[in-house]
């Protein structure tokens, strides 16, 4: 910067004093933008008045304001992914898992299959667990799955043998599990229903 306007000193004092410059145009100095007149100790550059190692910063990776993005690091001035990891679609991804880049980027399982070591798979599940909504799950006694996927046990009802039931002693009756020797609603049997007034004793309404 300094040798600049010692020219630009030296073209004002010639033309002042022996030639007359007539409409030469002198264009003002401007700053740099990346400041690189900032001295900065090798191997580090500067970039925009701060000194960075463009071989290992990830903010200045190879070039002033190139930073390395999506899970990315810098690595001898290039943005590299981890050990194991591809770059897909500003992404560092597992091709060994990733459904949406199983084996290769932008290779994408269909439906409800998972990424198995690069390739698109069902689950698999070992007997009596079946696969319910990506998940392996034991319908002989999962309230959530009895005997089939999305068949959900109700009213306090519980899952055994792949059967919805109630506990010993109870009835499933109107979507709950019921003592249908003292309930006046379901008194003995579900659809009767006792008097007004009336209790009911070891089913039978009194």
């Amino acid at each position: 910067m300094y040798a600049r306007t010692s020219v630009a000193i030296i073209i004002i004092s010639l033309c002042s004093v022996a030639i007359g410059c007539g409409d030469i145009f002198l264009e003002p100095l401007r700053p740099n933008e990346n400041n690189t007149d900032v001295l900065c100790a090798a191997p580090t550059t500067s970039c925009k008045g701060e000194c960075h190692d463009l071989s290992t910063s990830n903010l200045h990776c190879g070039a002033c304001g190139n930073e390395c993005a999506g899970g990315s690091h810098c690595e001898a001035g290039s943005c590299v992914c981890p050990d194991g990891q591809t770059m897909c679609n500003g992404i560092c991804s597992w091709l060994s898992n990733d459904p949406e880049n199983c084996g290769a980027c932008s290779l994408v399982c269909s439906g409800d299959d998972i990424c198995v070591a690069g390739d698109c798979k069902g689950m698999t599940c070992s007997a009596p667990m079946i696969d319910c909504s990506n998940t392996c799950v034991d319908v002989t006694t999962s309230n959530e799955h009895c005997g089939v996927c999305g068949n959900k046990c109700q009213g306090g009802q519980t899952c055994v043998s792949s059967t919805c039931s109630c506990t010993t002693g109870l009835t499933f009756c109107d979507n709950a599990c019921v003592n249908t020797n003292t309930d006046i609603e379901h008194c003995g049997l579900c659809n009767t229903k006792c008097d007004k007034g009336q209790s009911c004793n070891a089913g039978a309404c009194l």
